[in-house]
Order: structure tokens, then sequence, then C-alpha cells
């Protein structure tokens, strides 16, 4: 397995409480990678960290296997897009506008707004589907069509790795998936290593390729969907008895749950 993104004994905190110790995680280049886990468990964290938002106490976080601290701001923006877990556009800022954004580390003081800016923006939007929104000021868009504008900004930024905190909160269910199936069509279509972090279970089983399960800090398990998402996995990192079946259509893992799990 080929990591793109790895940290290595990396100690995670924020002012004086600690997330995660000697945290060691590799994600697999090419592979749509979504971290699962309870609440407070560490998953935002981690993709701050990988995102180089949070820089490690000890340890090291990777890219392609350099240092993120060895990368200029503009040029690890052209490696790395992060759709962070709550986006604000400025108030009046159309679609467009929006989306012209994702290009700002590609230019440079002598090469201002180019034909390539142009063309990775238009494919940016066809791909995302928002081409008939361009004008219209992203305030006055429904959640899913919302979503899917940011997805377009950090699209044209043209990188071979995105990361995406909890990309379909607030969302209702059509939205989850419609978001949820563009981010599939992405990593298939273009090859792109995706890192995502999910709540609902049967999503990520569903869309994910590789899953990362973690609890208090630390990584429970990782691999496929199937290796990974095992009722005695539900039940020690959710506290969830459940059933695990393969879903009838797919063939993923299917959590049904049945109930807490009873401690003594």
């Amino acid at each position: 397995m080929t990591a793109t993104l790895e940290t290595c004994d990396a100690t995670l905190a924020y002012d004086a409480t600690v997330i995660s110790q000697q945290l060691s995680v590799q994600v697999p280049e090419h592979e749509f990678t979504i971290v699962i886990g309870p609440n407070a468990c560490g998953k935002s964290t981690l993709l701050k960290a990988l995102a180089r938002l949070l820089p490690p106490r000890e340890g090291t976080v990777t890219l392609t296997g350099r240092d993120v601290r060895e990368f200029g701001n503009k040029e690890f923006a052209r490696a790395l897009a992060l759709l962070p877990q709550s986006s604000q556009a400025p108030d009046g800022i159309t679609v467009g506008d929006l989306v012209a954004r994702g290009r700002f580390p590609h230019q440079r003081f002598l090469r201002q707004w180019s034909i390539e800016d142009e063309v990775a923006v238009n494919r940016a939007m066809a791909a995302t589907g928002t081409t008939d929104l361009v004008e219209r000021a992203v305030g006055e868009l429904s959640g899913g069509q919302r979503q899917r504008a940011w997805l377009a900004m950090v699209l044209a930024q043209d990188t071979d790795v995105l990361i995406l905190d909890e990309p379909t909160t607030f969302l209702d269910i059509a939205h989850q998936i419609e978001v949820l199936d563009l981010c599939e069509s992405l990593h298939a279509q273009g090859g792109r290593t995706i890192v995502a972090v999910l709540h609902d279970l049967n999503q990520a089983a569903r869309y994910g390729t590789h899953l990362i399960a973690m609890r208090d800090g630390e990584v429970v398990a990782e691999g496929a969907p199937a290796e990974v998402v095992t009722e005695k996995m539900v039940a020690e990192v959710f506290g969830v008895r459940a059933s695990v079946i393969a879903h009838p259509e797919t063939g993923t893992p299917l959590v049904v749950p049945l109930g807490l799990v009873e401690h003594a």
C-alpha cells in the first residue's frame, strides 16, 4: 500500500487538551477513505492535522513522503484541497466567484487569471452540476446546492488529494446521497485520493473503499469496509449491539442496530 498522507507517532492537542498520542495513520493513495467513530473521538482533529491546520506537538505528518511543514502555502494548496466542516461565503458572492477562488493557489504576481484557470473552473462546475448556478448568490442556494458549490471550489484547486470534513452534515437524506454520489464519481473517474469524515456507518460502508475507525483518539480498525464494519467493532467503538448483514444490492456491510451494549 502506498500512503498519500501519513501521520507517524503524532501527538495532537488543543492547548492543554490532548486528543491523540502516538497516532500513526496511513491514507492509501487513490482510495476513498472514510473516517468513522463516535463524537469527539478525534476524527476532525485527524483531518486538521492532515490538512496542516493543526501541527502535531510530536511526531510527523507527511504528504507523499514529505513533511507537510516543508511545503510553502500555495504549494501545499496545489497538492491538497480541504472542505472544512463549516464553510461560510462572503455576503452576496456568486457561485461563479466562489468557485474561481479555488484557482488562487495557481496564480502568480505576473500570472493572474488564465485560460487554464477558466478551463479548471468550468470543469469543476460541470462535474458538480453547478454550471447553471453560476450567477446565483451562494446564500440563496439550498443546502445540497451550496455544498456542491463548495465542492466545485475545492475541485477547481485541481489537487490530487481532497479532504472533506463531514460533507453531509445538516443535509437531508436526498442531498446526502447527492453529495456522496458526486464524491464517488470524482474518485472513480479521476483516481483522486479522497478522505472524508462521515457519521452514518452504512453510508461509510457503501461509499468508502477504505475505512478508518477511531475511538478515544486512537485507530481501532482500518481496511476495506467488509473487514472494518463488524458486529464486534460496532459494539466496541459505538457501544451498540447490531447485526451486520450484506446489503441486498451492493453487497457492502449493512448495520442493523439492536440496542445499546449493556455494561456490567
